[in-house]
């Protein structure tokens, strides 16, 4: 689960900064997570706020694949290029506004991971 939430601020980061009128085609799924909690739910149900802010990074992470959507509908109809590059930029600025939440969730769970279960996010532990 940590490498997945890992990857997913990675995407993030890179849609971020991607050029002006261009995108990445990511779109971000949950399977990972929900068979971790399922598999491992009589261990996290210890810690309940992992829960919580496992729920709040899915919920900023599905508006954005909503808005991605969005912007790639607009993409297939006969707009302007002008109109075009506005909607792909405005969704860049959707994910910039997005990341500084979904970081702290993600540190946050991967605090309480490490706190009370000793599971260390793999990318961290190498320094």
């Amino acid at each position: 689960m940590l490498i997945d939430l890992h990857h997913k601020v990675r995407s993030l980061e890179e849609q971020a900064t991607v050029a002006d009128n261009h995108y990445y085609g990511d779109i971000f799924s949950f399977e990972i997570v929900d068979r971790v909690v399922a598999d491992a739910y009589a261990f996290l149900k210890e810690d309940i706020n992992i829960f919580g802010a496992l729920d709040t990074v899915r919920r900023r992470l599905m508006l954005l694949n909503a808005e991605k959507q969005k912007m790639l509908t607009i993409l297939t109809m006969s707009y302007g290029p002008e109109f075009r590059a506005e909607q792909i930029n405005a969704y860049r600025q959707t994910v910039r506004n997005v990341i500084p939440q979904v970081v702290i969730l993600c540190e946050q769970i991967e605090r309480s991971l490490k706190e009370n279960f000793g599971i260390v996010n793999p990318y961290k532990a190498r320094g």
